[in-house]
C-alpha cells in the first residue's frame, strides 16, 4: 500500500504529467498576460459588433481570452482546469490546440452571423464548451463511460440556458451578464472537432489493441 502511494506521487510523474499539460497551460498564459495588459487591452481586443462590422477583425477572436475582472478570469480557468483534467486522455497536445482555434472562431462566428443582438462579448466560456463537447464525444469514441455523463451534463446545462437563462449564480461569480449564446457555439465549434477527430482516434485505438495483442 505504501509503495503504491510512492509510486502515485512519484515526482517524475508530476513532471511528465505537467509536460504533457503544455496547451492548456498556453492558453491559460495568454488570458492571464491580457488580463494584465488593463482596460487598454480589454477595449481594443473584447468581442464588439459594430467594431467588426467596421473592419476589426481580430475582435471575433481576441474576445474569447478577454475577462471581465480577476474573478471572471479565475471562474473560467478553473473550468478550463477541470476540463483538461477530464479531457486530457482524448484531447491533449495538437488536438487541444486545435478545439481552441475552432472554439475561437465558432463563438465569434456565431455571434457575429446568428445572434446579431449581442453587441459585445469577453471570456473563454465559449470556447470551454468546445473542449467540453469534442472531449466528451471522443471520451464516448474511447468506450470512456465519463463521456456519457459529459454530454448529458451539457445537453441539461444548454437546454436550461437557452429557454431559462444563464445558470444560478453564474452572472454574479463572473461579475457581469453571462452570454449564453456563446455557450451554444462553441458547443457546435466543439461538436465539428469531435467528429473531425473521429478518425484519428480511432487509428489510436487500432494501435493501443495491436500493442496490446503482442
Amino acid at each position: 500500500m505504501g509503495a503504491r502511494a510512492i509510486r502515485i506521487i512519484n515526482p517524475s510523474s508530476i513532471l511528465k504529467a505537467l509536460r504533457a499539460a503544455w496547451p492548456a497551460g498556453l492558453v491559460i498564459a495568454v488570458c492571464v498576460i491580457i488580463a494584465f495588459g488593463g482596460d487598454g487591452w480589454y477595449q481594443l481586443l473584447r468581442y464588439q459588433r459594430d467594431a467588426i462590422l467596421h473592419g476589426e477583425w481580430w475582435r471575433i477572436v481576441t474576445g474569447n481570452v478577454v475577462h471581465l475582472g480577476l474573478d471572471h478570469l479565475l471562474m473560467d480557468l478553473s473550468g478550463l482546469v477541470l476540463l483538461w483534467i477530464l479531457c486530457a486522455p482524448v484531447l491533449a497536445g495538437w488536438r487541444w490546440l486545435l478545439a481552441t482555434a475552432v472554439g475561437m472562431l465558432s463563438v465569434g462566428f456565431g455571434l457575429l452571423l446568428f445572434t446579431p443582438s449581442i453587441a459585445w462579448y469577453v471570456g473563454i466560456s465559449g470556447v470551454l464548451h468546445t473542449y467540453w463537447a469534442a472531449g466528451a464525444l471522443l471520451l464516448i469514441t474511447r468506450r470512456y463511460r465519463e463521456g456519457w455523463l459529459l454530454i448529458a451534463a451539457l445537453a441539461v446545462k444548454l437546454v436550461w440556458e437557452q429557454t431559462v437563462g444563464p445558470m444560478p449564480f453564474s452572472e454574479a461569480t463572473a461579475g457581469g451578464p453571462v452570454v449564453v449564446a456563446a455557450h451554444l457555439w462553441g458547443s457546435v465549434g466543439g461538436i465539428i472537432v469531435g467528429l473531425a477527430l473521429l478518425p484519428s482516434t480511432r487509428l489510436t485505438d487500432m494501435g493501443l489493441t495491436e500493442k496490446e495483442s503482442t
